[in-house]
């Protein structure tokens, strides 16, 4: 707007000053004289009012300023409600043009993938639109998408799995051609750049990375490729880099770890044969001092466990076995129908394991011994009535720790609750609840994963829970781990000498 002259006086002068100013510019013309007229008077005599000397033709100062200010006001508020209006008008304009486009996106999207979701929306738009749409697959922008949605939810066993991941977590670990060493997925910072790689928790005895000095802690992540060392993010991520880890029994693989050496990241490289590993769910050895005692390492229950701890503790029967110690020290548990199984062979039909609460405290279920037929993936854990109670006669003492959890803990409580055991080492873990895993493509049309959660938790024998408090040792059996043992990783516990491990010769002794 153009910036006007302030028709009133400045601050300094007066009205007077500011009039005869004007005086000199505005000639002063004197009104025509009026006619004069009778008019009647009422019967009292009225005084006539004094004539304004306006009609004297004499303008009053003060009241030509205020006119002046009157119009100066006016002309404020007009320009303020004109210019106001047309903001007002503008703005409008802005928001039906940004909306206009959001109406055009959403018309694009819908006409491209129809009704969609808040997930599928926002996918499409990152995919139509992001700089970095690129980075990732569809399918694994989804899988991670889903994975945080379950992660959200604060249940800590929660988890949501691909078919290549269920597949893979559920099958047996034996007979496929790799490196032996057993990680977990990690990132790690080296030189200011974020990797990510496996973390090695610990190398299967005899095996390639065992032979050539993979230790407990390196981090994998290279991988050599055609010639080319690859960073794990290169070769597609976490599940895309196991492929090329895997191989034909006796190729040739290298990688890279980064190994902390006195608190310096140090890269190291390795060339290892590939090979057939053998990592049986139970494994047994004969007491060193004892060919009468075993002990029977039973590292999970998966869907192996049931019949590979028959034939293993049939075997150590023929060869003359009488006494047993059952370890399952740092087994992190597993599936509700091999434990069901196991421990069927101990007890007798009808027998109650565990019963299950849901979220109310309310009686879900009761988990009972009785024969059992499955198909598939579970298919060695099949029971039928003749196997029922047969290692009832048994002598065998339980010895856990701290990392037994889940399903070994139901094998402890139960086998305690019925008064068959001894139980040796240190306070259980604390996980009494249960998860239920579902096949989402049986849920809904065109989904595909498992989906698990926690539903349930676990009421033993005897009433009560072992969540958050764990099972302790049975009365003068408890028994921490030597300082000379505790320094080595807890999956070594296989592979050293019987003689240094304390907690395993504490459950030797109660057969002497």
């Amino acid at each position: 707007m153009e910036e006007k002259e302030n028709p009133m006086p400045a601050e300094d002068g007066s009205a007077e000053e500011y009039a005869e100013s004007r005086q000199e510019q505005v000639p002063v013309v004197d009104p025509p004289a009026l006619e004069k007229v009778d008019a009647p008077v009422e019967e009292e005599d009225a005084p006539l009012p004094k004539r304004s000397r306006f009609f004297e033709g004499q303008v009053s100062y003060a009241f030509l300023t205020s006119v002046l200010c009157i119009a100066v006001v006016f002309s404020v508020l007009f320009t303020y409600t004109f210019a106001t209006a047309a903001n007002r008008r503008a703005y409008a304009n802005a928001l039906i043009e940004k909306q206009s486009q959001i109406d055009e996106l959403q018309s694009q999207l819908n006409n491209e993938l129809g009704d969609l979701s808040a997930l599928a929306f926002i996918g499409s738009c990152l995919e139509k639109y992001s700089y970095y749409s690129d980075q990732m697959s569809e399918k694994e922008m989804i899988n991670a998408a889903i994975k945080a949605y379950v992660a959200a939810t604060g249940d800590k066993y929660a988890a949501y799995y691909t078919e290549e991941e269920y597949l893979l977590l559920h099958a047996p670990a034996v007979n496929y051609a790799g490196i032996g060493a057993y990680t977990t997925q990690s990132k790690i910072t080296y030189e200011q750049v974020e990797y990510l790689g496996y973390r090695v928790e610990y190398c299967y005895l005899d095996s390639p990375a065992h032979r050539v000095g993979v230790q407990y802690g390196d981090f994998i992540y290279q991988i050599e490729v055609n010639g080319e060392l690859k960073n794990i993010d290169e070769l597609g991520g976490y599940d895309h880099a196991l492929e090329y880890i895997k191989g034909e029994e006796g190729s040739t693989i290298k990688i890279v770890v980064l190994r902390d050496v006195e608190g310096t990241l140090v890269r190291v490289p390795f060339e290892l044969v590939r090979a057939h590993i053998d990592d049986p769910a139970v494994y047994a050895e004969l007491n060193q001092n004892d060919p009468t005692t075993a002990v029977v390492w039973i590292k999970s229950f998966d869907s192996t466990t049931p019949k590979l701890f028959k034939e293993t503790v049939n075997r150590l029967l023929s060869e003359g076995v009488e006494h047993f110690v059952f370890d399952v020290r740092n087994n992190p548990g597993g599936d509700l129908r091999s434990i069901k199984s196991v421990l069927s062979y101990f007890l007798q039909k009808g027998d109650l394991i565990i019963q299950t609460v849901n979220k109310n405290g309310n009686l879900v279920d009761s988990v009972v011994v009785e024969p059992a037929t499955y198909t598939g993936l579970f298919a060695d854990c099949s029971i039928t009535e003749a196997e029922i109670g047969i290692f009832a006669e048994l002598d065998f003492a339980v010895l856990c720790n701290e990392s037994t959890a889940s399903a070994a803990e139901v094998f402890t409580a139960t086998l305690r609750d019925y008064g068959m055991t001894t139980i040796v080492g240190q306070t259980t873990y604390g996980k009494g609840v249960l998860q239920s895993i579902y096949d989402l493509s049986n849920l809904k049309k065109g989904m595909s994963g498992y989906l698990k959660m926690t539903t349930h938790a676990y009421v033993t024998k005897c009433g009560t829970t072992y969540h958050d408090t764990g099972i302790a040792p049975s009365d003068g059996y408890s028994v921490p781990l030597s300082e000379e043992v505790a320094k080595y990783h807890v999956y070594m516990l296989y592979n050293m000498d019987q003689a240094i491990d304390n907690q395993l010769q504490a459950a030797f002794s109660i057969f002497h």
